[in-house]
């Protein structure tokens, strides 16, 4: 039997999927070191933490003064006085509890896949975005030039590809991005879940998907090279609305698919960018139609699909976990489409695939193979 494994390169939001500002030191002195080795970090030199001092008060707050005491002296002595952890109480106060927030935040409470959201500099900088990659473990201490004297515990994270200047994003999550303190949660909401578009090229939630489709061989200068890619998409999209009825495709040319079943239900926005590289997207209020648009386009661009009396079983996967019912409803959504088109249209659309791969490079966020 021969199966056609569609891996969509979309990431999987699941509520649980947390966001977190940091930044990076004072006057972001640790920026270059937290891009260059892929990793965060406190400045609290000789902290030494545990599970177990995370979760105590008391022992928290008295580590989190030595550590400070510790950067302030520039090292483990000050004037002729050893620097002792037993010199510090544990005591509660304001400016503490601040701390106590911002150690927790980044050695307690981020998760393994969280986003991680970084500003770099002014208007003109980039912002760049990363994942928590591996759970917090007191074994995570690295040493560092600026305290050569003490370890500093830090937090692993995989940077993401996309970086976006701080001018091109909204006022209202810019100001997100300037408050102190180093660390702080940035909780979902409708604003600020708009984060995760700046930093997915695709991704869908409950409720939400975006797909975007690059063009990156657009030169910018002539419009019809983009008639080809619309065409396509809008096919796609009928196809879609279509393979949910379960309907009768056969007979059906190109157009007509287009004509009877093409409608902008569930689709929030359509962006298309004339600069050179070119970028079409999509955001839906149907996690579905992103997984399926891409999905084909992919198909269809891989080539590998040829008549519908010899279409392969389609398997579909994403990169992330989660909402696996409509991962396995647009798979079978999928599957069908393929097997239900006439082979005219599959020709069609195939030519349509090529020339959009001709002239501006399009491509989906989609691995293609075929077995079998």
């Amino acid at each position: 039997m021969s199966v056609l494994h569609v891996k969509l390169g979309v990431e999987v939001i699941t509520e649980a999927k947390k966001i977190w500002l940091v930044h990076a030191g004072h006057q972001r002195r640790l920026l270059d070191d937290f891009e260059e080795n892929r990793r965060i970090f406190l400045e609290l030199p000789g902290i030494g933490l545990t599970e177990k001092i995370l979760n105590d008060d008391q022992s928290l707050r008295q580590r989190i003064r030595y550590a400070e005491a510790l950067r302030s002296a520039g090292g483990l002595t000050s004037g002729q006085s050893t620097i002792r952890i037993g010199d510090f109480d544990g005591a509660a106060d304001r400016a503490i509890s601040q701390a106590v927030r911002t150690v927790r935040h980044m050695f307690r409470d981020m998760q393994v896949g969280d986003l991680i959201v970084v500003p770099t500099g002014g208007a003109y900088s980039p912002v760049r975005f990363g994942e928590i990659t591996s759970d917090f473990s007191p074994d995570d201490r690295i040493r560092i030039d600026l305290y050569s004297f003490a370890d500093v515990p830090a937090r692993r994270v995989k940077w993401l590809e996309r970086d976006r200047l701080k001018k091109d994003m909204p006022t209202d999550l810019v100001d997100l991005l300037e408050k102190p303190p180093a660390v702080s949660q940035i909780h979902r909401s409708d604003r600020t879940e708009k984060f995760f578009g700046y930093a997915y090229e695709s991704y869908i939630m409950k409720g939400e998907g975006w797909s975007l489709i690059s063009a990156p061989g657009y030169d910018g200068n002539d419009p019809q090279a983009i008639i080809a890619p619309h065409q396509l998409i809008a096919f796609c999209v009928a196809l879609y609305w279509a393979t949910e009825q379960k309907a009768d495709l056969s007979g059906l040319s190109f157009d007509q698919i287009i004509e009877r079943f093409y409608t902008v239900n569930d689709i929030e926005d359509f962006g298309v960018s004339f600069a050179s590289p070119g970028l079409l997207g999509f955001k839906t209020r149907n996690p579905k139609l992103a997984m399926f648009v891409t999905g084909m386009v992919a198909i269809l661009g891989a080539g590998l699909v040829a008549a519908s009396a010899t279409a392969p079983d389609v398997k579909l996967s994403t990169a992330g976990q989660g909402i696996v019912p409509e991962v396995q409803q647009t798979e079978r959504q999928l599957d069908y489409a393929i097997k239900s088109i006439g082979e005219d249209v599959i020709g069609e659309a195939t030519e349509k695939s090529d020339k959009s791969k001709a002239d501006v490079d399009l491509r989906a966020d989609a691995r293609v193979t075929r077995r079998g």
